[in-house]
C-alpha cells in the first residue's frame, strides 16, 4: 500500500482537488446567500429586521454544520462537484462535534477577515486542508473522478 492510502472500511480514498472544493465553496456560499437575503427580505417586512438577521446566522452556521454531519459528509455544493468532507483520524463522517468545531472555524476565520487565507489554503497544502480542516481533523476527499494523490487516515 501507497504512503498516502488509507485501509479504513472506506477503502482508499483521494484528496478532493482544490478547484473542486473551490466550487462546492462557492455554490454553499451561493446557496446559503440566498437563504440569507430571502431571510432578512421577509423579517424586515415585517418590522422584525433583527430576527431576519438572527436567522440568517442560524442558517449561515446550522446549513454546513449539519449537512456534513447528516447528509453523508456532504452539503449540497459538495455533492455538485462529488467531494465529502471525512474524519481525518477515522475516515468516517465527521460527528455533530467535530462537524460544529469545523463549520465554527470557518466561521469565525470569515469573520476575522481570513477566510481569503482559509480559502487559499489547500491550494499549497499537502493534504489539501483548509485551517479549518487542520483545526477540525478533517479532510475532504474525492468521492468522483479520482486524483492522483491519496490519503491515509489515523
Amino acid at each position: 500500500m501507497a504512503e498516502n492510502e488509507s485501509s479504513t472500511e472506506n477503502g482508499t480514498m483521494k484528496l478532493a482537488p482544490y478547484g473542486r472544493r473551490l466550487g462546492g465553496y462557492v455554490l454553499d456560499a451561493f446557496l446559503v446567500g440566498i437563504g440569507y437575503t430571502v431571510l432578512v427580505v421577509i423579517f424586515t417586512t415585517s418590522r422584525i429586521p433583527a430576527l431576519g438577521v438572527l436567522f440568517g446566522l442560524a442558517l449561515a452556521i446550522g446549513y454546513p454544520w449539519l449537512m456534513i454531519t447528516y447528509a453523508q459528509g456532504q452539503t449540497l455544493g459538495m455533492k455538485a462537484v462529488k467531494v465529502r468532507c471525512l474524519d481525518a483520524k477515522t475516515g468516517q463522517v465527521p460527528s455533530l462535534g467535530k462537524a460544529l468545531g469545523r463549520t465554527m472555524a470557518a466561521s469565525l476565520f470569515g469573520v476575522i477577515l481570513l477566510g481569503w487565507l482559509d480559502l487559499l489554503w489547500p491550494a499549497w497544502d499537502q493534504k489539501r486542508q483548509t485551517l479549518h480542516d487542520k483545526l477540525a481533523s478533517t479532510l475532504v476527499v474525492d468521492v468522483g473522478i479520482a486524483p492522483t494523490q491519496t490519503v491515509t487516515f489515523g
